[in-house]
């Protein structure tokens, strides 16, 4: 038997960027052993069996395809001395080989940067979205704003919105944080109402540009009433 022992630890995921991983390293735990090879096999027969973390790191044999041959690969890599993972292993890095898997998801707190805040849209609406591909985030921009479409590359990044319309002079949307946990995307975001009334409504919002993430969103509201 051959033990597959790699040293990255988990904490270099949270410090390395959204493209960084180790081949065959599927749950992101730090190393490879059969516990990967048992969760690729649910993510494709169980139902409701979560996606992979990094479609890279599951793609053990860099084919560019995520099927059954991937935990065979590694449980011949683990139990019979077979081929080793194709590079990054196994030390973490990027692909070297081009494939149209998507970009594995990075974790802890996600920097993040503002597109556009402030109190005017052309959407009179209560959203909390999550864009991640280019058509989305061009119908919405054109029903937003006017200005030119800002530009993003939903290869490796995605669009985080977060709107309300009021008839309050000063309500302000503010995104705080953007976390992966686990396997949630929380969005931390704060609403400050100042309480002054006014007859026409305002639409507050927040739009930002983040790392693409695979993890499923939870909008987390924390709202300030001012007197």
């Amino acid at each position: 038997m051959r033990s597959l022992l790699l040293v990255a630890a988990l904490s270099v995921f949270a410090a390395t960027p959204a493209s960084a991983f180790v081949r065959g390293d599927f749950d992101g735990g730090g190393d490879v052993n059969i516990a990967d090879a048992i969760s690729m096999l649910a993510m494709l027969f169980q139902t409701g069996a979560p996606p992979a973390p990094c479609a890279d790191a599951a793609d053990v044999n860099d084919d560019g395809a995520l099927d059954i041959s991937d935990p065979i690969f590694l449980l011949a890599a683990l139990f019979q001395a077979g081929s080793l993972p194709p590079p990054p292993f196994p030390a973490d890095g990027v692909d070297p080989t081009a494939d149209s898997l998507p970009p594995c998801s990075p974790g802890g707190l996600l920097p993040f940067t503002t597109i556009a805040q402030g109190p005017d849209s052309g959407l009179v609406t209560f959203l909390q979205s999550v864009i991640l591909d280019a058509g989305e985030w061009s119908t919405f921009w054109s029903a937003h704003s006017s200005d030119p479409l800002p530009a993003v590359d939903f290869a490796s990044e995605m669009v985080v919105v977060v709107m309300g319309t009021f008839n309050g002079f000063g309500v302000t949307y503010t995104i705080d944080e953007i976390e992966v946990v686990g396997g949630t995307l929380e969005i931390r975001y704060t609403v400050v109402l100042p309480g002054v009334y006014l007859p026409d409504p305002i639409q507050p919002h927040h739009i930002v540009r983040t790392a693409r993430t695979l993890e499923t969103p939870a909008f987390v509201e924390t709202t300030i009433a001012l007197p």
